[in-house]
């Protein structure tokens, strides 16, 4: 495990890499409020699989610089994970969760150049079901007024998710760690996943299989 800088898009990325950088690489993209320490049980799962995993903090978050602009909009976001794979020998596969996902996929769409050799995506999804975003809203809400207990808030997170953060995990890890880029990210869900016209394939988890929301909501904390 190394801590590294990467240069963003006209900033320094903070970064931890797994593995041997000679091996395909993978970069992990974490979602909003998070760090990319939430990914160290899965970069050295990576990494054990024989794969190079990049963990980047996201511009503004963790040991990242500010953006000097004030600029956090998904363009920005985007830019940064181009800038990132253009920086690798070799064009790695992506794992965005959340925001991390949503400015990868932006980034895979909007470029006119392969930008990874495959696109996981945690917690997003290409097309959003209102029914399952309100599903989302609705939770959040209900959270808003805080929990008396710690217990109190692992049940509720638990009774939503219906889920171990682990497992889901662990079978994000095996989607792309044989290379393929293919799987599902819920192992009691059939996952859905398509190419791309630049060559990148795309997994989802399945949103009609999880009550509705829209795509399986997953926490990458370590232990």
């Amino acid at each position: 495990m190394t801590d590294l800088r990467i240069a963003g898009h006209d900033l320094e990325l903070a970064a931890t890499a797994y593995g041997d950088p000679a091996n395909p690489p993978v970069v992990l993209l974490h979602g909003g409020g998070q760090t990319r320490h939430a990914w160290g049980t899965a970069g050295n799962a990576f990494a054990a699989r024989g794969r190079y995993a990049l963990s980047v903090d996201l511009r503004g978050h963790g040991d990242s610089q500010w953006a000097p602009d004030g600029d956090y909009g998904m363009g920005a976001f985007a830019s940064d994970v181009l800038a990132v794979s253009a920086a690798l020998p070799q064009r790695p596969a992506l794992v965005g969760a959340s925001l991390g996902g949503l400015a990868s996929l932006v980034a895979v769409g909007e470029s006119d150049d392969p930008v990874a050799t495959a696109l996981v995506l945690v917690d997003v999804t290409p097309m959003v079901e209102m029914d399952g975003a309100m599903r989302i809203r609705n939770f959040m809400l209900e959270g808003m007024g805080g929990f008396k207990r710690l217990e109190d808030a692992a049940d509720a997170i638990a009774a939503y998710i219906r889920a171990t953060s682990r497992g889901c995990a662990r079978t994000c890890v095996n989607a792309t760690a044989n290379g393929t880029g293919t799987g599902t990210l819920a192992s009691s869900a059939a996952g859905t996943a398509s190419t791309d016209r630049k060559g990148s394939s795309t997994t989802t988890a399945s949103p009609r299989r999880h009550g509705g929301s829209a795509s399986r909501p997953c926490s990458f904390a370590d232990g």
